[in-house]
This record gives C-alpha cells, sequence and structure tokens, in this order.
C-alpha cells in the first residue's frame, strides 16, 4: 500500500500523478469524506493531462440501453476504455457500489489501471490503513484492508 497524504497545495498532484504511472496498478484514489473536495482535487487533477473528468454512475447508465445489466456495461466500459490507453478521471463511483452487482469496487478500478493512469474519487475515510466506503449497515458498505493503489487523504 502506498499513501500520500495531500496537504493544501495543489503543486503535490503533478509528482504524485506522475509516480502512479511508474506502478504495476496505476490507480490514484482521491479519498474523503466531502464530495465536493473530492470533485474539485478530480478536476485539478484531470487539467494536469487537459482531460475533463467522467461521471461512472452516467457512462453507465447510457450503456444499459445496449446492455441488459450494470455488469455487462461495467465491462463494456473497461473494454473500451482499455482501448484508448488514455489516462481516466472518474467521480461519482457510486453505481460500483449498486447490490447485487458481481463487480468488487477496487478491483475494477484496479484492473482498468493496470493499462493506464486511473484517477477516482472516493467517498469514505481512510483510517488506521482501511479504506471505507459507506457506513457498517449500509447495503453498499465496504471496507478493504489490504490495498496497493496511490492515495490521496483528503481528510488528512
Amino acid at each position: 500500500m502506498k499513501l500520500t497524504t495531500m496537504a493544501t497545495q495543489w503543486s503535490e498532484y503533478a509528482p504524485l500523478l506522475a509516480g502512479a504511472q511508474q506502478q504495476y496498478t496505476q490507480l490514484v484514489l482521491i479519498v474523503g469524506n466531502d464530495p465536493e473536495h473530492n470533485a474539485e482535487a478530480l478536476a485539478y487533477a484531470a487539467s494536469l493531462y487537459n482531460a475533463l473528468p467522467r461521471n461512472l454512475t452516467r457512462d453507465i447508465g447510457a450503456l444499459l440501453t445496449t446492455v441488459s445489466t450494470p455488469s455487462d456495461a461495467l465491462i463494456e466500459l473497461a473494454q473500451s476504455l482499455t482501448d484508448q490507453h488514455s489516462p481516466c478521471f472518474f467521480d461519482a463511483i457510486d453505481i460500483l457500489f449498486a447490490k447485487p452487482s458481481p463487480i468488487r469496487p477496487l478491483q475494477w478500478l484496479q484492473n482498468l489501471a493496470r493499462h493506464q493512469l486511473v484517477v477516482a474519487t472516493w467517498t469514505g475515510p481512510f483510517i488506521h490503513n482501511v479504506l471505507t466506503y459507506a457506513t457498517p449497515g449500509h447495503q453498499e458498505y465496504l471496507h478493504e484492508s489490504h490495498i496497493h493503489v496511490t492515495l490521496v487523504n483528503n481528510d488528512a
């Protein structure tokens, strides 16, 4: 696991993203409880690549007109993005956590990041080396303790 804590300076992003691109899994998660702050950080990171953040939930919704399930849409989207070999910047990744999907959110992002830089927002805390999404008891609750990604901790 690689943890990088973001201070209030945007200047930390360029070397952080360049370093992530040297990893086997080029995944950077912008982690924090404030979705707006995470989205702002994502927009800045995307601007370093002259790119725009993608709304993953909207992308999957658009694909549902041609496939039957969200899981199929995620598979199709991953294939099309992998073929492009361009950095991806994802906001609104909530669709990855929808139940009863067989997709494991972190694994889907990591697999995509084996082929290109992927930066995504993750609304939830990173505390005591545990990455959490939602609250215990919620159907989308997830906690990961064995992660191999670069993290920007917006709550630090």
